[in-house]
């Protein structure tokens, strides 16, 4: 069984920052996002200078850029450089626009913008001259392949990813209807897209944390859940598998949902509380996240593989990430 595990990190200060890269290396991560929300968390690039500098052989990139925040010659140029500094190591995350376009007053892209800007940063990347809204443009000494990933919530660009993109992170969750449907749509892309729907690498974004129990691993959990709730509301909720008797309480999570507080650790943060309030805890938790024990974190796993979830990648949004890392390097990985 192809089990692979990917960690996103929402860059911190510096200092701190290189040694979650490191520990993240070390504790056997098969790859390594780190956020692009400007308003948030710390600027993109100079973290993945850093992760460049502080890691030997993990890929890393966006997890995930957008759009509007960076024009496609500023991301070719960006993440080309960093090729050069990690030869082979790096990826491009690109999405619609989450928390770094809300915090500045700005909505998600749409689906034609998106597939444009993939469009441009690949050609960018690879020193061609690319036309990107009615303009020519070209990256003088740019001449690489790097692989561009889609991060994919709904089933129009989940098919988006699955014709352009060379990996689809999924925001789907992995409910056993959900999972079957997800397949389905990116290898529909794919095929219209005359693509081997095999050549599309597919990652599942999900939320683990490691405790005593189930319970008291997911109360760390529940602003990372409320994103996640927030994410399945966007645009639309159409094709998204959201139970017609929970739809009320997704419409109310998306308007009371925080940016400001977005991805905060704690159970005690705004969006933890809006989660509890609207008594989604326990679907949010059974669609979207791994908690628990070190056994129940392999059993879940092992359960997830049987769905066909064999690459799955998360963000430890909670305060200790040295400590779970620790003990996914030495209690969960034996076991699965």
């Amino acid at each position: 069984m192809d089990l692979k595990f990917g960690i996103t990190f929402l860059p911190s200060h510096p200092t701190e920052f290189q040694e979650w890269c490191r520990a993240a290396e070390d504790s056997g991560f098969d790859i390594l996002g780190i956020a692009d929300s400007q308003s948030v968390y710390r600027e993109l690039y100079v973290s993945m200078a850093i992760t460049a500098q502080n890691t030997k052989s993990i890929p890393f990139g966006p997890r995930v850029t957008n759009p509007l925040t960076r024009h496609p010659a500023v991301t070719a140029s960006g993440i080309a450089t960093l090729d050069e500094m990690a030869p082979g190591r790096t990826f491009v995350g690109i999405g619609t626009g989450d928390s770094a376009l809300a915090a500045i007053g700005e909505k998600g892209v749409n689906l034609k913008t998106l597939r444009d800007y993939v469009v441009a940063v690949r050609g960018l990347m690879a020193g061609e001259v690319i036309n990107y809204r009615g303009k020519d443009m070209r990256l003088a000494w740019a001449k690489g392949k790097i692989p561009i990933h889609i991060s994919a919530h709904g089933p129009k660009t989940l098919r988006l990813a699955g014709a352009v993109a060379d990996a689809v992170v999924v925001g789907t969750g992995f409910t056993p209807e959900v999972v079957p449907d997800t397949l389905a749509q990116i290898r529909a892309g794919a095929e219209e897209a005359g693509r081997d729907f095999d050549s599309v690498d597919i990652w599942w974004w999900g939320h683990i944390n490691i405790g005593k129990n189930r319970d008291q691993a997911l109360q760390d959990l529940l602003p990372a859940l409320c994103a996640a709730g927030n994410h399945l509301t966007r645009f639309t909720h159409e094709g998204k598998h959201i139970p017609p008797e929970l739809l009320d309480s997704f419409q109310k999570l998306r308007t009371a949902y925080q940016v400001e507080d977005h991805f905060n650790p704690g159970g005690t943060s705004v969006n933890a509380r809006i989660v509890e309030d609207l008594g989604l805890r326990d679907y949010l938790a059974d669609r979207f996240a791994i908690a628990g024990s070190p056994a129940e974190c392999a059993e879940r796993i092992h359960q997830l593989a049987e769905r066909g979830v064999t690459h799955i990648w998360t963000p430890p949004s909670f305060t200790d990430k040295m400590a779970f890392m620790k003990s996914w390097a030495t209690e969960v990985m034996p076991k699965v």
